[in-house]
């Protein structure tokens, strides 16, 4: 099956892979398996399956049970929960399996945005440690995986719409490895390695390697960004990309900006009712917003747009990049401007590679729990990510 090809350079040309193993396609909470070819057949055994899937992040965390029978599946129960709430992964499940009464569950998968080192993951921006052994054992169920939220996010990428993604940089799309790179409450970075293998319908297989890439040194680039540097060191020692990359990391910015200048009353009454980098965006989008906040977005979407191009560097996409995560699908109005790719594109004698990159912006802020589900469903079926 070929991906469909659009004009006007709204979305990109075959805006992302064609859809291999498996064409999935998501109407009303329905994901319809439209071609099932190659290893990808699903066995009789697996058609009829019962998967639960996370996406577990800084702040909170979607769950959803996921019906596989016959030719599609459906979300049979979706819910999210603010991790302030808990006090433990296990205790959000818990609660969310309450809400769901008797079901018998054939697999999970949890992305989570946490360094995984063996059975064990470490939330940086959650005081929380989830082992996935025990976490299973908590809850009842034989196989779990945990699995890191950017290669979450990279199963999720086959699942979605075409008219889930808009293009900012049409480049030429070829085979070999993609990235993606996600902003939130953190910042993510992901490596698809590509392999030349028999899928059935010829595409290539992505390997996800997950990395800690949103705690490398921030580079600043300019005057005004060395100034955000040096603001930074004094508050935090060392300065990852993450400290201005990410939604903590928009108030960042603007504490930066602000520094030296008279308090705004509104903003601070807006900042203690409402998620402060909300407002920030919010404000930056309006006609008549508060300037300070227009120049924040502006440095926090230079700087995104620096840092998927450092990650291109190191990682040659042919591919296509993917930004994804909670906050680029909320101000896809600002990454439309050329601020974000005139910093993706400016690597100097690298300039021209730069520009020939597929760039493409995810607009489903859920695509990671549907990774999470796919990843589920696939280990038993016994399928690679294909796309």
């Amino acid at each position: 099956m070929q991906a469909a090809t659009y004009a006007g350079g709204d979305l990109c040309v075959a805006a992302t892979y064609a859809w291999a193993l498996c064409y999935l396609k998501i109407i009303s909470e329905k994901v319809f398996l439209v071609g099932i070819q190659g290893k990808g057949r699903l066995s009789k055994d697996a058609v009829n399956a019962v998967v639960l899937a996370g996406d577990m992040g800084g702040t909170k965390t979607d769950l959803a049970l996921f019906s596989f029978k016959d030719d599609f599946f459906s979300v049979r129960k979706k819910a999210q929960f603010q991790n302030k709430d808990y006090d433990s992964a296990g205790a959000v499940i818990g609660a969310f399996l309450d809400k769901c009464g008797h079901v018998d569950i054939d697999g999970v998968t949890i992305g989570v945005a946490a360094l995984i080192s063996g059975t064990k993951a470490s939330f940086t921006n959650l005081d929380w440690v989830v082992d996935s052994e025990d976490l299973a054992a908590s809850i009842g169920i034989r196989d779990l995986s945990l699995i890191n939220d950017l290669v979450a996010t990279s199963w999720g990428i086959p699942m979605l719409e075409p008219d889930m993604f808009h293009c900012l940089q049409k480049g030429q799309r070829g085979k070999g490895n993609a990235a993606v790179i996600a902003v939130g409450t953190g910042l993510g970075e992901v490596t698809l390695s590509s392999r030349e293998e028999e899928t059935g319908v010829g595409h290539s297989v992505f390997y996800p390697s997950p990395s800690e890439g949103g705690h490398s040194d921030f580079a600043p680039n300019g005057a005004v960004q060395q100034g955000l540097l040096a603001y930074l060191y004094a508050r935090f020692g060392h300065v990852s990309v993450e400290r201005v990359v990410s939604g903590p990391g928009l108030k960042n910015i603007y504490d930066f900006l602000m520094n030296g200048r008279r308090p705004n009353p509104t903003l601070i009454d807006r900042f203690r009712q409402e998620d402060p980098p909300s407002v920030i965006s919010d404000e930056a989008a309006r006609d008549g917003g508060f300037e300070v906040c227009k120049e924040a977005l502006n440095i926090f979407i230079s700087v995104l747009g620096a840092e998927a191009g450092n990650l291109a560097l190191k990682t040659l996409p042919s591919g296509g990049v993917y930004i994804a995560g909670g906050i680029p699908c909320k101000i896809i109005k600002a990454l439309r401007e050329d601020t974000f790719i005139k910093a993706f594109i400016d690597k100097g004698r690298f300039k021209d590679y730069m520009s020939s990159l597929p760039v493409t912006v995810v607009l489903d802020p859920k695509v990671a729990l549907y990774g999470a589900a796919n990843h589920a469903y696939s280990r038993l079926v016994g399928r690679p990510l294909s796309f």
